[in-house]
């Protein structure tokens, strides 16, 4: 078998449904494992995961941080995002500013999950 047909996909298209899970009209654009970004944000929280286990004080602000990163840095961009009822265009910090509010962890869920799902990544 030719393992090179077996690829993941290099970005996803996420849409958004509401709390309820209504669909919206806003999708975010994701980096898929094998993709620069997803690499970079790696790289980085495993050597925080060393430094830290070398001083065995992690906390679970700690890797509650670190997942919000992963989400920063696997963000390639979205449409569609306004909020008090002005556009909010992507940026690392806007998307940070989004990932961080708890009043939005059903967004939050919904990106992590599509991270997830490895049949995403790999489609029929």
């Amino acid at each position: 078998m030719d393992l090179s047909t077996l690829l993941p996909l290099d970005e996803i298209t996420v849409a958004i449904n509401d709390p309820k899970g209504k669909p919206t009209d806003i999708t975010f654009t994701m980096a898929g494992p094998a993709h620069p970004a997803t690499l970079t944000v790696d790289r980085v929280l495993a050597d925080a995961a060393l430094k830290s286990r070398d001083t065995g004080d992690k906390s679970i602000t700690d890797i509650m941080a670190d997942s919000e990163s992963e989400l920063v840095g696997r963000t390639l961009g979205w449409s569609n995002v306004q909020w008090q009822g002005a556009e909010f265009p992507f940026s690392t910090d806007n998307a940070r500013t989004l990932y961080a509010n708890p009043a939005l962890a059903w967004l939050r869920n919904q990106v992590t999950k599509s991270l997830r799902d490895v049949n995403l990544f790999f489609p029929a």
